[in-house]
């Protein structure tokens, strides 16, 4: 969110693509708003009389995400295309479940747009909520985070020529998602999102201006991760992998110094192995319960298809 901005007139909650149908709220900010939609297209494939659990299913399979920019801050709905389509284009030869996909978009509009794959699930704030006060009888989340959110990053910041920065890294722009597919049995998959502020490092253009900040731009996002795994990680075996991590890159994490490619060489087998400790069907069974809060209204789903 930026602060400072005047807030957004009431065209920006108007000004909707008709090729999409409006759902329910995904999310808002300063700079865009969010909204669970479904194509045009996509109701006109459904097919006729459905009973209803199948409608409903039918239609979660074919939810999107639409987010309309603000015009006074339209840059970033054309940043995030761009370095979307980017990840899309990195993405195509590997399995990468970190990422939502960029559908389409039209970012040179007076109020910009975009839309990806749905996940439909909380954010790791929200998550945090729900667990709460047994976030810390959930460990095996902790590990898993650290792993997951590794690969992500990694996979940014080893990108090719140039790596790649998310730029807002914080807690809300990381969904659990239940619902797609699950690398581990039990956890959600852990998904990066909000790309307005991202950027590529080039390093040769640094290098012609006598600046050497690619690492350090690096090594803070990477900092920016392990403060964000604190939060889960004040006891028992997590407080144990937090202080490691401390100890080996220096206790207030100088960015110099860090990088997710060395973090996860570290301590990503120790990661591994400890997710599997603590994955005890008490552990799963806390996660689960926290993620059944549901997200999308069933009724909201049947009015947007005109069922």
């Amino acid at each position: 969110m930026v602060e400072g901005h005047r807030p957004p007139d009431k065209q920006w909650h108007e000004r909707w693509p008709e090729k999409f149908i409006k759902i329910q709220p995904a999310g808002s900010g300063i700079c865009s708003i969010a909204h669970y939609a479904i194509s045009q297209q996509a109701i006109a494939d459904l097919p006729p009389d459905q009973p209803k659990a199948q409608l409903l299913f039918a239609i979660k399979q074919q939810l999107c995400v639409v987010k309309i920019g603000h015009n006074s801050h339209r840059n970033y709905i054309a940043n995030e295309v761009k370095h979307l389509r980017l990840i899309k284009a990195a993405t195509e030869a590997r399995d990468t479940p970190f990422f939502a996909e960029l559908l389409d978009a039209d970012p040179d509009l007076e109020y910009p747009w975009l839309a990806t794959t749905a996940v439909v699930g909380h954010t790791l704030e929200d998550f945090r909520v729900n667990l709460s006060p047994r976030v810390h009888d959930a460990q095996c989340f902790f590990f898993h985070l650290f792993i997951q959110l590794s690969a992500a990053l990694c996979f940014l910041h080893e990108m090719q020529p140039f790596p790649l920065l998310h730029g807002d890294l914080h807690d809300e722009n990381v969904m659990c998602d239940f619902r797609r597919r699950q690398d581990y049995e039990g956890l959600p998959n852990v998904v990066l999102i909000d790309f307005g502020s991202a950027c590529v490092q080039d390093w040769d253009v640094e290098s012609m201006l006598e600046k050497e900040t690619g690492p350090y731009h690096v090594g803070r996002e990477t900092c920016r991760f392990v403060q964000l795994l604190k939060a889960w990680g004040k006891e028992g075996a997590a407080l144990g992998f937090v202080g490691e991590i401390e100890e080996a890159f220096g206790w207030e994490m100088d960015a110099e110094r860090c990088n997710c490619t060395g973090l996860w060489q570290r301590f990503g087998r120790l990661a591994v192995e400890q997710r599997q400790v603590c994955a005890t069907a008490e552990a799963l069974g806390i996660v689960e319960r926290a993620l059944r809060v549901e997200v999308l209204d069933d009724a909201a789903l049947i009015k947007a298809v005109g069922r």
